[in-house]
């Protein structure tokens, strides 16, 4: 017998089947594990299931040959069962499959196709998407799958990694408070950042709506100009009196923040007065 009419061509419906011919049965067998081929046959049940499916054309390749590592679709069905793919469980040298069950009965006469798992077409969003990647074993030597199943938490590590070191400079990100002072003149540290890398902070907001007569505070801002250097004051502001002295029914201030490398530091200092809490946040952007 020729090995393309164990196979079919042409046109022609590829049935395999097995011969008496031991040299062609070992290339099949082995060319089915390896993914190579897919094989046809006809739905010979004579009593309808969704699970239990019988086909005498895919006899003989021994017990469980096509167990866990294989796949069966409906390749032609008047039923609702068209097109489905399901996991083979278990499969007798008879002729009788067992598969995760089907949305409707597989009756006589259906087209199955059955297929080695790396044939399947997996990432479809529909119920015919039926390999389950959680069967994946991790091996950076191994499969497609199982690569990207060994990448797949290294990719979380470094998004994590990412999250906590680097992404607060970098993305964007609104950090609030309620700051209590007192009245000594002390400074206060309002915001402060050290980044890995260049910080884009954009903008820091304070609310003044609590300052009365007789109060007083000053705002001071800095920057680093050298990695753990010493803080060097670039802008001092004082504001005094109910608002901070604001006009015009003005509450707050806008205190502009640079790209930095090294660091921005923004302290405020109540100098006179009830000691007060002030609101303020901050924005940093990509």
């Amino acid at each position: 017998m020729n090995f393309r009419d164990t196979l079919g061509y042409g046109n022609e419906a590829p049935v395999p089947k097995l011969t008496s011919n031991a040299s062609l049965e070992a290339m099949l067998k082995a060319m089915l594990a390896r993914g190579m081929v897919a094989i046809q046959g006809k739905c010979t049940l004579a009593v309808p299931h969704a699970s239990i499916i019988d086909s005498t054309d895919l006899a003989g390749y021994g017990t469980n040959f096509f167990t866990g590592n294989f796949y069966m679709q409906v390749i032609v069905s008047a039923g609702a069962a068209a097109n489905e793919v399901r996991r083979i469980l278990g499969y007798s040298t008879t002729d009788t499959f067992v598969t995760d069950a089907f949305s409707a009965v597989v009756t006589a006469g259906d087209q199955l196709l059955i297929m080695h798992e790396s044939l399947v077409a997996i990432g479809r969003n529909d119920a015919n998407n039926v390999f389950d990647s959680a069967l994946v074993v991790a091996n950076a030597d191994g499969s497609i799958f199982e690569r990207l199943e060994d990448i797949k938490d290294y990719v979380r590590v470094a998004a994590d990694t990412y999250d906590e070191v680097v992404g607060f400079p970098f993305s964007r990100s609104i950090v609030s408070s309620l700051t209590a002072v007192d009245v000594t003149g002390t400074e206060n540290e309002l915001f402060s950042h050290v980044p890995i890398g260049v910080a884009k902070p954009q903008i820091l907001k304070i609310n003044l709506d609590n300052m009365v007569a007789a109060d007083a505070i000053i705002v001071r801002l800095y920057y680093r100009y050298a990695s753990e250097g010493a803080w060097v004051q670039e802008d001092y502001q004082p504001y005094a009196n109910i608002d901070g002295g604001l006009a015009n029914g003005s509450k707050s201030i806008s205190i502009r923040l640079d790209p930095n490398p090294y660091g921005v530091r923004v302290t405020l200092a109540q100098t006179s007065g009830t000691a007060r809490a002030y609101g303020w946040f901050v924005v940093i952007d990509e």
